[in-house]
């Protein structure tokens, strides 16, 4: 079996951009499946004529039923992944014999319920590449916050982050936030980090920087406010054996992905059980890291081919 990537816009997948999660999770899909003589290609909606009918397309996001109707009349079989965890749907969430709904969690899933058919979907959460990330064994320095600084101040739970700051001020605590229609936010930042002396924003982190940023953390904080559908960083983090830190709100994906390596913050103070949490997290991550092979990309293909049949 050989599988076909499908994306609104191809160049998205062949060229991710830093703020395109999905197309950067398509990406590296598409490199393990070429790596591994699965890949049929890489096709936009314009080119799904030249699709192999003998490949399963792995699709993301597709709610243009014009789009379905053309895979439809080609007999081609489609997992549509569904990536959105922030709402719930609006109209319903088309599949059928041949086009299956893949959700990234099943936090999504329950998310959309009433909204799909349940016989024609499954839960299958984005995979990870072994070349991807390495666990480097430096001291730990600083909490560390992640996200587009798109979302403002709130969603991403920036602003926690900066109240985690000033609450602990024997701690360091350093944000990337990236670039992404964010000016006024970054020259907020620039022009008033310097009033909480241990709060420090850097911006834009490159996938080259993420090892030696993750492994200087004490503990990533995932502060998300929003239901997530399947969050990309929670899983880097533990891949690289750093310990994640959530508040005590719906984040959707977040908590199912920790399952028991979630550390909860109920207020803003890291008291000594809370840094002994983190400890113990990291000792167990040390010694038996499952979510390598739980979130790797053969064990996202082993799950679609299960749920075709192949």
């Amino acid at each position: 079996m050989k599988y076909s990537i499908l994306y609104k816009n191809k160049k998205d997948v062949l060229n991710p951009s830093i703020v395109s999660g999905i197309g950067k999770r398509a990406n590296v899909l598409m490199n393990y499946l070429e790596g591994n003589s699965l890949l049929s290609g890489v096709y936009d909606y314009s080119e799904i004529d030249q699709i192999n009918t003998d490949s399963l397309v792995i699709s993301f996001m597709i709610d243009d039923d014009e789009i379905f109707e053309k895979l439809e009349s080609k007999g081609l079989k489609v997992c549509n992944s569904y990536c959105s965890g922030h709402d719930k749907p609006t109209k319903w969430l088309y599949t059928s014999e041949n086009i299956k709904l893949r959700f990234l969690s099943k936090a999504v899933k329950d998310l959309c319920e009433g909204f799909y058919d349940e016989s024609n979907s499954f839960i299958c959460h984005h995979g990870f590449s072994n070349s991807e990330y390495k666990v480097l064994d430096n001291p730990k320095k600083y909490f560390l916050w992640c996200a587009s600084l798109g979302w403002g101040l709130d969603a991403k739970g920036l602003n926690s982050f900066i109240t985690m700051a000033q609450y602990n001020p024997d701690f360091e605590f350093i944000a990337y936030g990236g670039r992404w229609n964010s000016s006024d936010l970054e020259n907020k930042f620039i022009s008033d980090q310097s009033s909480i002396k241990n709060f420090k924003i850097k911006f834009d982190l490159s996938d080259e920087e993420k090892d030696e940023v993750f492994s200087k953390a004490i503990a990533f904080c995932q502060f998300s406010l929003l239901k997530e559908a399947g969050n990309v960083l929670t899983i880097e983090s533990l891949l690289r054996e750093t310990p994640v830190l959530t508040l005590d709100v719906d984040n959707g994906s977040v908590k199912e992905y920790l399952g028991d390596m979630e550390i909860k913050l109920t207020n803003y103070r890291l008291t000594s059980d809370i840094l002994d949490q983190v400890e113990s997290v990291r000792s167990k991550l040390k010694s038996y890291n499952r979510y390598k092979n739980k979130f790797s990309c053969k064990s996202e293909i082993r799950i679609i081919q299960k749920n075709f049949n192949e």
